[in-house]
Order: structure tokens, then sequence, then C-alpha cells
């Protein structure tokens, strides 16, 4: 086919090739991440299976349903190419195959909604396993349901402005609608990337104050961080994919762009849902990984310990005593085995950090949150 005439009118260089197509990185990508949130999530629910976590709480349920509409995205993002020409030039589309045009309106118009639905819902189960891990009450139990109400309602409008960003909605396809109009979409697509980032940093930080206030060792507390801060893979896949739209004009050369764009958005997303499976799985890293790696973290944190509960008396005897400890962050109560300090519901840093801990798995296989803690108790007979 000959494309000067096609370059003359769309005023593109000589050097750009309007017969090159795109569309199987797109594809490529769709399948990758199915495959790979497919193992993830796979293995998170491996990983409770295995540390002896019954049933399923509400963090899965959110994380599934993520699962299912991610996988509905990336085969959006495969169909895209064939019924919208996504991957090819505008211009070759508009003067070969126009109505291919349609089947892009139609395929964005559903990825959007899809995609804002898929990437709140894993924050939200990242948010609901702190409330459970840590068994947070009083302020923090606060500061969690609020985000959690902040998360639902920034996703809502999000939903709600790509469903009716055109009066009528059927003119973001069909612009031969009279009358019809469409919000400055592009001014759109800049703005709704902030909130997004500026809540993956309140969900990352949200529980260092409680991790730092645990009666643990320096290195053991830098430890627990690391697990809980594992959700900033999405935050890195949010900010590339705002530059991507910061950078790209989703409408200059529309086919060609949604292979950059649609390819980060189901990054995103997929990263999202990953990162939310990761704290989960260090039981089948302990289990699994190799010797010398075991040993480079057990050097790391050799200086830490969890401690055993030791009880001393005079001759005059003695007894054990029952400690609880309770704050507006959380609820701790002790149990008898081993004089420690635990609380009930949930796996808890047990199942999330020391996989099936001997020590500790059978007590606290549903506490949230295990803190072990020495405690020497003396006394004497006064006469």
């Amino acid at each position: 086919m000959d494309v000067s005439p096609l370059q003359s009118r769309w005023n593109l260089p000589r050097a750009v090739n309007l017969e090159e197509d795109t569309g199987p990185v797109l594809e490529g990508v769709s399948i990758v991440f199915a495959i790979l949130t497919t193992i993830f999530l796979g293995l998170r629910f491996y990983s409770k299976q295995f540390t002896g976590a019954a049933g399923f709480t509400i963090d899965d349920i959110f994380l599934a349903i993520a699962y299912v509409l991610n996988l509905v995205m990336c085969a959006l993002g495969v169909t895209m190419v064939h019924v919208g020409g996504v991957g090819r030039r505008h211009a070759i589309i508009q003067a070969t195959n126009p109505e291919l045009l349609v089947g892009w309106a139609k395929c964005i118009y559903a990825f959007e909604i899809l995609y804002y639905t898929t990437v709140a819902l894993p924050k939200m189960g990242i948010v609901l396993m702190y409330v459970r891990v840590f068994n947070w009450r009083g302020v923090m139990r606060g500061l969690a349901i609020g985000l959690l109400c902040l998360l639902a309602a920034t996703f809502t409008s999000f939903v709600i402005t790509a469903v009716f960003k055109c009066r009528p909605i059927a003119y973001w396809w069909d612009r031969t609608i009279p009358g019809g109009k469409c919000i400055n979409v592009q001014a759109w697509f800049h703005a709704q990337t902030i909130p997004g980032i500026i809540l993956d940093f309140i969900i990352m930080a949200l529980p260092l104050r409680t991790i730092w206030g645990l009666g643990l060792p320096m290195p053991k507390k830098i430890a627990l961080v690391g697990i809980f801060a594992v959700g900033s893979v999405g935050i890195v896949a949010s900010i590339i994919r705002a530059a991507m739209f910061f950078s790209t004009s989703a409408f200059e050369d529309r086919t060609r762009a949604s292979v950059l764009l649609v390819g980060f958005s189901i990054l995103e997303a997929s990263m999202y849902i990953i990162a939310a499976c990761l704290p989960h799985l260090r039981p089948l890293v302990a289990r699994h990984a190799p010797d010398w790696f075991l040993s480079i973290v057990r050097k790391s944190l050799s200086q830490t310990s969890t401690g055993k509960s030791k009880i001393r008396s005079s001759p005059m005897g003695s007894r054990p005593i029952r400690r609880t400890h309770q704050d507006d962050e959380m609820e701790l109560t002790s149990y008898s085995a081993t004089h420690g300090i635990s609380s009930p519901g949930g796996e808890g840093f047990d199942s999330l950090e020391n996989g099936n801990s001997d020590a500790f798995g059978k007590t606290a296989s549903r506490g949230q949150v295990l803190v072990t803690t020495e405690v020497n108790v003396e006394h004497e007979s006064r006469i």
C-alpha cells in the first residue's frame, strides 16, 4: 500500500513506518501478567493452607474478585488488538478500515471501568489485611476504616466519570450523534493518576507506627517493615503509568498509543495483586529457599530473639502471671502456654513471618500479632 498520501495528510515524517504493528506487544503483556497473577494468587492460597490458616478472609475475597477482573482486563487487551486495531497507526485504520475505530472506542470504554475497579480492590484488601493482622482498635482502626471509605469513594467517582464522560454515552464511539459532547478526556486521564499515587503512599505508611511500637529488636522491626512494604512495587508501577499518561497523547495516534497506555495499566493492576500476595509467601520461602539464602537471612537477624518466658521462684513458691496489654492501636491478650503475648483471630506474624514455627504455630494459628516477652518473676515470703 502506498502510504505517501497519508503521511502528507497527517504531517508525518517520511521516517515513520505507517505499516508497523505493535499490537503483539500488548498481547504479550496481557498474557504474561495473566499468568503471573495466577501463579502468585495460587501461591498465596497454598501458603495459607501450608501454615494451617483455615477459610477465606475478607481480604482474600477482595483479592480474588480483583484477580478475576484483571483476567478480563488481560483478555480485553488481547481482544482490542483484533477488533480495535490497537498497535496499528490511526491514519492507516482511518483510511482502510474505519469501523475498527468503533471497536477501539468500545474496548477502551469497558477497559476503563475494569481498570478502576481492579486497582481499587487489592488496595482495599491490603488495608483489610492490616486490620486483621494487627487487630487494630481505637484510633488506628478508625484511620483504616476512613482510608477504606476514601478508596471506595475515589474508585466509585472514577467509575462514574468513566461511564458518563460523554453524553449520550454512545457518543464516545459514535461521533455522528447530533448534540453529543464529552469532557476533556485527555485532562481526565492526567488528573486521575494523582489521587491513586497519594493513596498508595498512605497505604504503605499506615502500619509503620504499629510495627515500630512493637517490643522487638530493631533488626526484627526492619524485617517486618520490609514484609509490609512490598506494596511499594504497586506504587512504582503507578508512577510509571502516570508518567506514560503525561508524556503520551492518548488521542493523537490513539490506536498506537493504546499499546503503551493499556499495557502499563495492565501492569499496574497486576502488580497490586502480586503485592497483596507477597506478604503471605514468606513461609514458603522459609521452607523451600536454598540453605545459603536462609543462612544470610539468619545472620542478618542473628541479634534478634523472641525470647522465652522464664519463671524463677524463691523457696517459698512462685506463681505464673497473666499479662494483658491494650492501647488504641492493638489489642494483645496473653496465653499461658508460653507466657507471651498474642491476639485472637487471623494468621498473624506467625504465618507472615515465621512460617510453621514449632514454638508458636499451634497456639497462634489464628492470632494477628504474636510478640513474645521475657518475664522474670521473683517474690519472697515476708514474715
